[in-house]
């Protein structure tokens, strides 16, 4: 089992993952990775639920094996559009070989060609991993006092309710070029 489990890291750090958009035949392994992914069952229940709701769906492919997802959904606000990351997760058995980061790179440059002003995100506090991973890519901590500063109330409370935001949540922000 170890060899195996090296020879997949290799495989990874030699970047054979290829980042694509969601198949209908990829559900039941996102599924599966879903609910080996999140510690809570009801993460793992809503990301799977989201999958069939999201606009728009990534996975990370390691030779046919689905290995991370990210869920995409847009959100207007000022009649701009703005994206949000509704979930992002990987195969705990890869956390740390960078598939987040390849996903995360992936889908920043997808949505610049959209034209897109800038993307959101919404973690637990707790989940320092996902933060970090956000932080390292330029996204910036918002406060609500900041979006108070920023945005009519109608477009704050559009916000919150598209990222699902809970308080003490950390609100992140990318703004595109």
């Amino acid at each position: 089992m170890q060899g195996k489990m090296e020879s997949r890291k290799k495989e990874i750090k030699n970047l054979n993952i290829m980042i694509r958009p969601y198949k209908k035949e990829d559900f039941r392994s996102i599924k599966e990775l879903a609910f080996s992914s999140f510690k809570g069952k009801k993460d793992a229940i809503w990301s799977v639920e989201d999958l069939l709701t999201a606009k728009k769906t990534f996975v990370a492919d390691l030779n046919g094996e689905i290995v991370g997802v990210l869920e995409l959904d847009y959100i207007i606000l000022e009649n701009e559009k703005h994206a949000q990351i509704g979930y992002i997760f990987t195969n705990p058995d890869f956390w740390g070989q960078g598939i987040g980061r390849k996903m995360v790179e992936y889908v920043e440059k997808y949505l610049r060609n959209e034209k897109i002003k800038s993307i959101w995100a919404v973690v637990e506090k707790n989940n320092e991993r996902s933060k970090r991973l956000f932080i390292n890519h330029g996204y910036k901590e918002v406060s609500i006092k900041d979006l108070e500063k920023e945005l009519k109330r109608k477009d704050i409370k559009r916000i919150l309710t598209a990222l699902d935001y809970n308080l003490g949540d950390i609100l992140l922000r990318k703004i595109l070029d």
